[in-house]
């Protein structure tokens, strides 16, 4: 097995090693590691706006380089765009790329709130019969927390305005079990308007499978409901073909296993559907300079969805790392990443370790969970006494997520000393380090 961590590892910029070791960071489930050029860009960012400054919105001069893959055609490499353009010429380079979807049906948005928030404002989602939406209860609060707050804001109107206005959220049990797709589809019936879920769950690192998507999208179309992935932590997990899945939405993005940074989500909207929706802003305009009182909706589809000034410095440290995913093949990627997750997660079972996430290489992704009592003094015990950075939940989950960066040595050191620590209980005889904030 070739091990791209051997090309790629150099081109990432690591923590500084503690007590003469390098540390081993494997939290790409939460933010991945950013590259080097990461700040060489944010740099042109500034050398832009130096030399251009407001003229850059209309043309980039000094950086516009920064947002090319580096394989494009040369009709490509010499097209002009400024800081106006960069949530469509993003979404056409990289985000179509990643997704295999047609150019023209991406664009990138500041967090997947907002995309939720924009998608449930459309006025064609639902009617006053059909205004049911399916969702299971592994759902990140992202999607959930919307779902509930966007009907919150008709709490003082009255029941016969909230029947027109507000949505049936219907949340589908799944628990810490797999993804039961047949209790999914039984639930999709004439009222529901939108079905919306995880392609890689964050609580199991479960991946749902082609097979199961495209049995739920038939699903939808039969009863004319439509079909919204969140496709958050999917990147690396899987080569992901949106068009073949038969998806209306899909969103996602760069901060976690993309190695990119905050700010930079991407939203897929199918072609030829035509959404239209009231959360939006004058950067969503037909004519946004031209200061009308009235808005009137772009005629892109995509545009539509975005609201107030974009902050287009986000996308100077957000694309490094997947333009080092793109240029090395999506399907070369994610069979470096799961033959390290499968590694890790047979010995882990070979030693005893309960492991919560799919063992089946079929539902594997880029996350491992593991069950241990205690987890945040296993988690505190990995990092003082081993280097190994990994992320706990609930005091009771421990989750991975080895990436391209690291090596198979580490990747199986890692696995030896998680089993020893698990076998030998010596960490629950460590008093919990004072943490500075909740973010693990």
């Amino acid at each position: 097995m070739n091990d791209l961590s051997t090309q790629l590892r150099p081109l990432f910029d690591f923590p500084p090693s503690r007590n003469g070791k390098e540390l081993i960071e494997l939290r790409a489930l939460t933010h991945g590691v950013l590259p080097k050029a990461t700040g060489e860009n944010l740099q042109c960012f500034v050398e832009e706006m130096r030399v251009n400054g407001v003229d850059a919105w209309n043309q980039l001069t000094c950086s516009k380089d920064i947002f090319l893959v580096g394989d494009e055609p040369d009709y490509e490499t010499g097209r002009t765009f400024g800081l106006w353009h960069l949530p469509e010429v993003i979404g056409d380079r990289f985000i179509s790329r990643l997704l295999n979807v047609p150019k023209g049906t991406c664009i990138m948005m500041q967090n997947a709130t907002q995309i939720v928030f924009g998608i449930l404002s459309c006025p064609e989602i639902g009617t006053s019969r059909k205004r049911k939406i399916i969702c299971t209860d592994g759902e990140f609060p992202a999607v959930i927390h919307t779902l509930h707050n966007y009907n919150r804001r008709f709490e003082q109107c009255s029941k016969a305005v909230r029947s027109e206005v507000c949505y049936e959220i219907e949340v589908v049990e799944m628990g810490s079990g797999s993804f039961d797709v047949e209790k999914l589809m039984e639930s999709i019936d004439e009222q529901t308007c939108l079905v919306i879920f995880s392609h890689v769950g964050f609580v199991r690192g479960e991946r749902v499978t082609d097979e199961a998507m495209c049995l739920i999208s038939e699903k939808c179309k039969q009863h004319g409901a439509l079909l919204a992935i969140d496709g958050y932590h999917s990147i690396g997990s899987h080569p992901t073909d949106v068009s073949l899945l038969g998806v209306d939405l899909y969103f996602g993005g760069l901060l976690k296993e993309g190695c990119g940074s905050v700010g930079n989500c991407y939203l897929y909207i199918r072609e030829g559907l035509e959404l239209t929706p009231t959360l939006s802003g004058w950067f969503g305009d037909r004519q946004p300079f031209a200061f009308l009182q009235e808005p009137e909706p772009h005629s892109e589809v995509r545009r539509r969805f975005l609201t107030g000034t974009v902050p287009v410095t986000c996308f100077y440290h957000g694309l490094e790392g997947l333009k080092i995913i793109l240029r090395h093949g999506l399907q070369d990627v994610s069979r470096d990443i799961l033959s390290k997750v499968e590694l890790i997660v047979e010995k882990c079972i070979a030693g005893g370790v309960s492991v919560l996430s799919p063992t089946d290489k079929k539902r594997m992704s880029a996350m491992i969970v593991l069950e241990i009592k205690e987890a945040e003094k296993f988690r505190d015990f990995l990092d003082e006494e081993h280097g190994i950075l990994v992320d706990s939940r609930r005091n009771r989950y421990i989750r991975l997520a080895p990436h391209i960066y690291n090596s198979f040595d580490e990747v199986h050191l890692v696995a030896e000393v998680i089993v020893e620590a698990a076998k030998s209980g010596l960490y629950l005889q460590r008093t919990l380090a004072q943490k500075a904030g909740p973010v693990t």
